[in-house]
């Protein structure tokens, strides 16, 4: 999935930035591409975009050393938002269930 979130990074990237990316590789910190202010506008960008929330955790600099290991960062917040809202449907199939049982015992 990583791979397949890369353009679209690149994109974002870019628009941030101002410089066109190709490269996933390139170092976005150490280069100069990223600092301080425009990594806020980054973070929203990407929460607003991936629908992603990013823990404390999360924000360290080495998730965003690259666009490739941010990629990596956010196809594992998609899959963890996934499982969440799997989990959370399944709960609500239980809890739907139950009530059926209840429903059809009282008559």
């Amino acid at each position: 999935m990583q791979n397949a979130l890369l353009p679209q990074l690149l994109t974002i990237l870019k628009a941030i930035s101002g410089t066109d990316l190709n490269d996933p590789d390139y170092p976005l910190f150490e280069a100069g591409l990223l600092d301080s202010a425009n990594f806020v506008d980054l973070l929203v960008e990407l929460e607003q975009i991936f629908g992603v929330a990013f823990t404390d955790q999360d924000l360290e600099t080495d998730h965003f050393e690259t666009p490739r290991r941010l990629a990596e960062l956010i196809a594992a917040r998609l899959s963890a938002t996934r499982l969440s809202a799997t989990r959370l449907s399944a709960s609500r199939g239980e809890q739907d269930v139950e009530i059926d049982k209840t429903e059809h015992a009282a008559h």
